[in-house]
């Protein structure tokens, strides 16, 4: 899977490239992904009850269609592996039981990942990428949680054609940057997107590991512990699902 970086530089301009796209859920111009460069460990702790109250040997992931479900388990998601990335790691290695190593070998998917009532998942690379994330967590210092905000939320067009585009992305997230230099609400941003199935703990999963070509920029958004606040959006057209994910602080 391909990617197109929006990185944030002194100018403060979004700058849009494009990498040759390879996951079949990508548009023609492959996902956009924002690069974060300070990857310190934060030394405030957070704490959150039950933090992994939920089954997770359990084969069929429940469904989140409606939107609100989805950014709202996603978001317990986050915050569960922020407050404890160490124990976090043991629900990380529970998902290589659905890792699928591809017999034909190809070049661009070693692997796959197979859970009952989802669409197979075409993957870079195999388990190896979750058992190195996961001694990623262990070795990881609490963060502090991350708080949902709807004025970083971006609208996601109708048309799943157009969800990759990097014109209206990179139109819509100057725009948003203008706006914030009058009112000076945060300082920083960086967005990604994802598009997938509609189970968002499939979906943290997969960008947590960044198991396809994204150049760890979506594990580098998700871990930053500098980013306090997230805008998530969501949008199911059929079978196909589209997040798009405005970090801030």
């Amino acid at each position: 899977m391909g990617g197109v970086c929006c990185k944030q530089g002194s100018s403060e301009t979004f700058n849009l490239e494009t990498d040759p796209g390879t996951n079949r859920d990508s548009g023609p111009d492959g996902p956009v992904i924002a690069k974060t460069g300070n990857f310190a460990m934060a030394t405030n702790a957070y704490t959150e009850g039950n933090l992994l109250s939920e089954n997770t040997d359990r084969k069929s992931p429940r469904k989140l269609d409606k939107k609100q479900n989805f950014v709202e388990h996603f978001l317990k998601e986050v915050n569960s592996c922020r407050a404890n990335p160490s124990l976090f790691a043991e629900k990380v290695l529970n998902h290589v039981q659905y890792i699928q190593e591809n017999e034909a070998k190809s070049a661009k998917n070693s692997a796959f990942y197979i859970r009952e009532g989802m669409p197979k998942i075409p993957l870079t690379r195999g388990a190896s990428a979750f058992q190195e994330l996961a001694e990623r967590l262990r070795n990881m210092e609490p963060m502090t949680k991350i708080e949902l905000r709807t004025n970083l939320e971006v609208t996601i067009p109708e048309d799943p054609a157009n969800w990759t585009s990097k014109q209206y992305i990179g139109e819509t997230l100057a725009k948003l940057k203008a706006e914030n230099k009058v009112n000076h609400e945060y300082q920083h941003f960086n967005f990604h997107y994802d598009v997938g199935s509609p189970y968002s703990e499939n979906s943290f999963i997969l960008q947590l590991v960044d198991d396809t070509p994204f150049k760890g920029a979506r594990s580098k958004n998700l871990l930053n512990p500098e980013f306090k606040y997230v805008g998530i959006t969501s949008q199911k057209v059929k079978n196909r699902h589209c997040g798009y994910f405005l970090f801030a602080n």
